[in-house]
């Protein structure tokens, strides 16, 4: 009896984690798809760029700032008692769907 109940919430937690992995699975590979997409987007762009104004990479590194305004927090999500690190971009008000997250203004001086 005792097994059978502990078997079945070990069974119960492992559904529960396999459920959680599925799901970050597949924002991974949701990711990894748009950035597959967005990478071959931007080094259009930088061709454009290039062609139409040269070489202008020194001057988008002088002119980069040393912090990014963008901030991220980190919070634990408890699933069957494993606790599961959740990232979230802070601010999402703030911070545009396209915006340049690493760049902090330097992509405004091209």
């Amino acid at each position: 009896m005792g097994a059978k109940k502990g078997y079945d919430l070990l069974k119960k937690k492992s559904d529960a984690l396999k459920k959680a992995f599925r799901g970050i699975l597949q924002k991974i590979v949701e990711s990894k798809v748009r950035m597959g997409v967005d990478y071959k987007d931007a080094r259009m762009g930088m061709a454009e760029a290039n062609f139409a104004a040269g070489d202008f990479s020194r001057a988008v590194v002088d002119h980069v700032a040393v912090c990014t305004p963008v901030r991220m927090t980190m919070n634990s999500d408890n699933i069957a008692g494993v606790k599961l690190p959740i990232f979230k971009l802070k601010d999402m008000d703030e911070v545009s769907e396209g915006a340049l997250l690493g760049l902090s203004m330097g992509g405004q001086s091209i």
